[in-house]
């Protein structure tokens, strides 16, 4: 499962709501242009790492405390997952 269809199956709604409902600025911009430009058409993943970096990210968002080094690290690594 990616991040992107692990998020609403943990959180009940999608990651692309909690960005554009709960961003602003920068990371609002930032984030709206990675998940809304993505497109993975394989079929490996981590399960539990798609779970893991999902609330993580829904942790940021929520908190609007963002931990910038955590956000960069899943969206550089996991791009293709997201």
């Amino acid at each position: 499962m990616t991040i992107k269809r692990s998020y609403p199956f943990l959180y009940k709604h999608s990651l692309d709501e909690d960005v554009t409902s709960q961003t602003k600025g920068d990371i609002h911009k930032l984030l709206v242009a990675i998940i809304s430009t993505y497109k993975y058409d394989g079929d490996e993943f981590d399960e539990s790492v798609a779970h893991s970096e999902a609330n993580i990210l829904h942790q940021t968002i929520e908190s609007k405390v963002f931990i910038h080094y955590k956000i960069i690290r899943i969206l550089r690594t996991r791009s293709n997952n997201v």
